[in-house]
């Protein structure tokens, strides 16, 4: 038997551990919240141990996190959809959602990932973004 966790386990169970987390403390049953988010409860079971990655499909994603109470402006709806996006290997819904709104965010992004930038320039970028004075 082959007992080898491949990094896409790895962040599906990041992404399990979460929605877990989060569904119990707001006192819910997993029946509940897969009857409220449309996925089966098998499915959600799964999710929650890892063994299933996350839809990619936007709207069932909306769905879990209404469900799990989170709201698109809150801090732990980005925790999510960043888990959910890497246990996926897709792009998060709200950066999907900024993406679609104007065009020059794609030749943006596919100008900085041709470069090879450090830490520190990264950093610099998202301070200049932010209206941070360094």
């Amino acid at each position: 038997m082959n007992t080898t966790t491949t990094p896409h386990q790895n962040l599906a169970a990041k992404f399990g551990a979460f929605i877990r987390d989060r569904r119990v403390a707001l006192g819910l049953s997993a029946r509940q919240i897969a009857a409220e988010s449309g996925i089966q409860p098998s499915n959600l079971s799964r999710m929650e141990h890892g063994t299933l990655a996350p839809a990619k499909d936007d709207s069932r994603l909306r769905d879990l996190a209404i469900a799990l109470g989170l709201i698109d402006s809150d801090e732990d709806f980005a925790k999510f959809s960043d888990l959910a996006a890497q246990a996926s290997n897709s792009i998060p819904l709200d950066i999907r959602d900024i993406i679609s709104r104007d065009a020059a965010v794609p030749l943006l992004l596919r100008s900085i990932g041709g470069r090879k930038l450090t830490k520190k320039k990264i950093d610099a970028i998202v301070s200049l973004v932010r209206g941070e004075d360094k």
